[in-house]
């Protein structure tokens, strides 16, 4: 199966457990070059710090699950467009894996409106006393709004109008998503992404008829793209993904399996005495790491992966996320940071001669991803 091949190159133990002669996934210990350690020394709770505190993790845990996941979203970023249709539930459904939205207009006619006027001067400052370390070492400019001596543009949008489509009327959901995108240096920094499933149900009565445009990873895409449009830069030059201030309890608890011990929200707090996840001592992921699979099939790390493998189009047909990274802000807020950083594009990893390989179905992954019309990020 020559798809499940392409897994184990990229991502050991990536192997679904309908094949009987394979072994299950199991967490296993990363084993990283010498040279990704360097800033990682407390990855997998390997340092004197952290040793006491490992979590040996069963068998049958839940997010031995995500793992799985983390796999199947792996081989959609990683094969050509018509493969990772494979992965997408329900299972031989699809011919493509190239996301149905592709008009910036679709989000108004689907109720979401665009506020341009959130981030006050309070808010930005707000955001680089606690990034302006992560932006420097990424080799990014300060976080400063166009028109104000910078490159970056808040973005709000909120779904808050009614609408109707083939006779199905959609209502308001309270769904609210605020981003900074700086499209010429290729960042997205969101800080706010509750969707229409988790504030619709918040609704009095409770909305259940969500809106067909309801995925983050969409409306990522379709305002990135817009922008960039706009300022006439690729969208493929996209490089980080940052989710600021993550409270989804699902992600949080990825990143405890990921570390291999349970990190506490006193010591995000207490930064100025402990220093142990800030930006400096930050924990890196690799596709072979198990934490890294776990990470990017949570709910802030669906997106990250989704974009990439539901656009192959505008980024390459096997565009990745190289890397994720945890670490808690600098500051007193105790805040849980995720960045995802999107591999350089490489038009020669496109160009390979798919046609000179075999075309045989790879089989049905025991994990696929759903897409459409599930919701996939929820809350962060």
């Amino acid at each position: 199966m020559r798809l499940f091949g392409i897994l184990l190159v990229l991502a050991p133990g990536c192997l679904s457990r309908s094949y009987p002669q394979v072994a299950r996934v199991v967490p296993v210990e990363p084993r990283l070059p010498l040279e990704r350690r360097q800033h990682n020394l407390t990855l997998s709770g390997q340092s004197g710090a952290h040793l006491d505190r490992r979590v040996l993790f069963p068998d049958d845990h839940p997010l031995l699950e995500a793992v799985a996941q983390g796999c199947s979203l792996i081989g959609m970023m990683a094969t050509q467009d018509e493969v990772a249709a494979r992965f997408i539930r329900p299972a031989h459904t699809y011919k493509t894996a190239a996301s149905p939205w592709t008009d910036w207009n679709s989000l108004h006619d689907w109720g979401y409106d665009l506020d341009d006027d959130f981030a006050d001067e309070f808010y930005i400052a707000d955001l680089r006393i606690h990034l302006d370390v992560v932006m420097h070492d990424l080799g990014l400019p300060r976080l400063e709004v166009v028109g104000k001596g910078g490159s970056a543009e808040p973005r709000a949008w909120d779904h808050n109008r009614v609408t109707t489509h083939n006779g199905i009327e959609y209502r308001v959901t309270g769904a609210w998503y605020h981003f900074l995108m700086d499209v010429e240096h290729g960042l997205i920094l969101a800080t706010v992404t509750y969707g229409p499933e988790h504030e619709g149900i918040a609704q009095n009565p409770p909305v259940t008829v969500l809106p067909k445009l309801k995925n983050l990873f969409d409306i990522l895409y379709l305002d990135y793209e817009h922008l960039a449009i706009q300022h006439n830069v690729p969208v493929n030059r996209l490089k980080y993904y940052i989710v600021e201030n993550v409270r989804n309890p699902t992600t949080r608890a990825a990143v405890n399996f990921a570390l291999k011990f349970e990190i506490t929200e006193w010591e995000c707090f207490e930064l100025t005495t402990l220093h142990r996840h800030t930006w400096e001592n930050r924990h890196v992921f690799y596709p072979d790491d198990e934490g890294y699979k776990a990470l990017i099939s949570s709910p802030s790390g669906r997106s990250a992966a989704l974009i990439l493998a539901t656009h192959k189009t505008a980024f390459g047909e096997r565009r990745m996320i190289e890397s994720v990274t945890f670490f808690c802000q600098n500051g007193d807020e105790g805040n849980y940071d995720l960045l995802f950083t999107v591999k350089d594009h490489d038009e020669e990893e496109d160009d390979s001669d798919w046609e000179d390989e075999e075309t045989e179905d790879p089989g049905n992954p025991d994990f696929s991803v759903s897409p459409w019309p599930e919701a996939t990020a929820a809350v962060r």
